[in-house]
């Protein structure tokens, strides 16, 4: 057997689908006892997640497609490996089965390894200039992982969008930054997800933006939801920024509460407009403050799956440029620390201990939501692929 990413539906299964044998078992993430995760086990079941909840799910559970009954009318799952991924769900197919195996390639894998396992969940950003590393691409990723392409100047929507074409082309399903702050009004909106929606994307990362001032009348990513424009276009997943640190641009005047206000619209929004949606964070440098910060989603009502951002290797002076530029904030503490001796500008930090924990959080801790990292190769991709190598 093996993983294989397949595309799900985040009101319907957004959990795991298990197939052994000739026995297929699922989870969902539903209101069926009382608004808790529908998971459980009774006193027979060896399923971790039973064991944690205390009991198994309902036979009244609408949302679950096969289940396995033992003699005493339990339901049962097992060999389990992950739960809510959110627009992609982790599956166990045959050997046979044409999907993807993972959005990383194989040169990452290592038997065994739950953090090589848990890169394998990786997405990549890229800028639409970056492109132009197409075939490297090809090369150390399979078809149908996830490609960011981030819109740093207003003026690169048409490389954005070029981008975009070309990696949908090659077999990878882009998704493409659309920045509220670089959009002039709805007639622009429209223009561009049409065109995005027609280069290859039905995925799009919705956020606000860094710029100061916006160009148009859009300074909010709920903004541009409101509008319609995404699935009138066949958008059918949306991203949404996450700051597990705080946006300093916003927390510094109106504070963390208004951070997870937006958050909670924003899934209210997708909830009730049929979109999948997930999570991407800004980068950081520690898996404890994310983790905290999961866990006080978790605790207001926010499901939606969480994608770490995680910077590749790169040299201590790019990290501490790249940090200050994004308002990183306590984790980035120790590259501060090291950039102040002048001697170790130039050492070049991997994110393995980083890594190591969000992957320890995702397979121990699965209610958090933790679904995968999100890599940004400042070092460039060279350094990235070659780290992803060596992880064991």
């Amino acid at each position: 057997m093996r993983l294989a990413i397949r595309s799900g539906s985040m009101a319907d299964v957004t959990g795991i689908m298990v197939n052994s044998g000739t026995t297929t078992t699922a989870m969902c993430w539903g209101s069926c006892l009382g608004g808790s995760p529908n998971i459980g086990g009774g006193n027979s079941c060896f399923d971790p997640f039973c064991a944690k909840f205390g009991h198994c799910p309902p036979a009244s559970c609408r949302r679950w497609k096969t289940t396995r009954r033992d003699g005493s009318g339990r339901i049962h799952h097992g060999g389990v490996a992950n739960i809510r991924a959110g627009p992609f769900w982790l599956a166990q197919s045959p050997a046979t089965s044409t999907e993807p195996v993972f959005p990383m390639n194989a040169p990452i894998t290592a038997a065994g390894s739950s953090t090589a396992s848990f890169l394998r969940l990786s997405s990549i950003e890229i800028t639409p200039k970056q492109v132009e590393k197409l075939a490297l691409l090809k090369e150390k990723l399979v078809p149908g992982c996830r490609v960011f392409v981030a819109l740093i100047d207003a003026g690169d929507l048409g490389a954005q969008i070029e981008a975009v074409k070309q990696l949908k082309a090659a077999g990878f399903q882009p998704v493409p930054h659309v920045p509220a702050r670089f959009v002039k009004d709805e007639a622009d909106l429209r223009a561009r997800i049409k065109a995005l929606a027609e280069a290859g994307s039905d995925t799009m990362l919705v956020l606000g933006g860094g710029a100061p001032e916006p160009i148009g009348q859009y300074d909010a990513a709920i903004q541009l939801l409101n509008t319609g424009v995404f699935q009138a276009n066949g958008v059918k997943t949306i991203g949404i920024a996450g700051h597990p640190e705080g946006n300093p641009d916003i927390t510094k005047v109106h504070g963390e509460a208004v951070l997870v206000k937006a958050l909670k619209e924003k899934q209210a929004y997708l909830k009730a407009n049929g979109l999948d949606g997930f999570i991407a964070t800004q980068f950081l440098f520690e898996a404890g403050p994310v983790t905290e910060w999961a866990r006080g989603l978790r605790a207001e009502g926010i499901e939606l799956p969480i994608y770490v951002g995680i910077p590749g290797p790169a040299t201590i002076k790019t990290l501490v440029k790249y940090a200050a530029m994004c308002g990183v904030g306590n984790s980035a503490r120790f590259i501060r620390k090291q950039a102040l001796n002048i001697t170790k500008l130039l050492t070049v930090n991997t994110p393995d201990d980083f890594v190591a924990g969000l992957a320890q959080v995702h397979y121990g801790q699965p209610d958090l939501g933790i679904a995968g990292p999100h890599l940004y190769p400042f070092g460039g991709f060279d350094k990235l692929f070659d780290w992803l190598a060596t992880v064991k």
